[in-house]
């Protein structure tokens, strides 16, 4: 599995993460930080495969801000300017793992459990008037 990247408006890629041979199932995202410039990507799903990463130098190297655990399921981020958002995306394969919205303070290495949220979170954004609106959708796991 593989992340890519162009750096002359796409006529070439070069990869820009990989990933071994079972250790994610695929990548949910990869978005840029407005606030810093950074890049993150998540990807799922069982435990194992659930991690989020931010790279700092263009793609080049990649750390872990959290992984091994459905609270790093996301398919997308919100940002602001003290800290990042998602809602987990924990679907009928999680075992019963109740979804929840979370915020990663850009000072902290754990991320803070917002509230508990019906379903899995399809979608998450920052609005301009300083609001997030967080999606969820019904898959028909016991953990909705």
């Amino acid at each position: 599995m593989h992340v890519w990247r162009s750096d002359d408006g796409g006529r070439t890629f070069r990869v820009a993460q990989r990933f071994d041979p079972g250790a994610v199932r695929h990548v949910h995202f990869v978005q840029d930080d407005p606030y810093d410039g950074s890049i993150w990507l998540g990807t799922g799903d069982r435990d194992a495969e659930s991690r989020l990463q931010v790279s700092r130098d263009g793609g080049r190297t990649w750390q872990d801000r959290g992984s091994d655990r459905q609270d790093f399921r996301a398919v997308g981020l919100a940002f602001r300017e003290d800290a990042v958002y998602w809602g987990t995306d924990a679907g009928i394969d999680a075992d019963g793992y109740g979804n929840r919205l979370l915020r990663l303070a850009r000072d902290a290495s754990q991320p803070e459990e917002l509230t508990r949220v019906p379903g899995p979170v399809h979608g998450i954004t920052a609005l301009a008037d300083g609001g997030l609106l967080a999606s969820t959708g019904v898959e028909g796991g016991r953990n909705e």
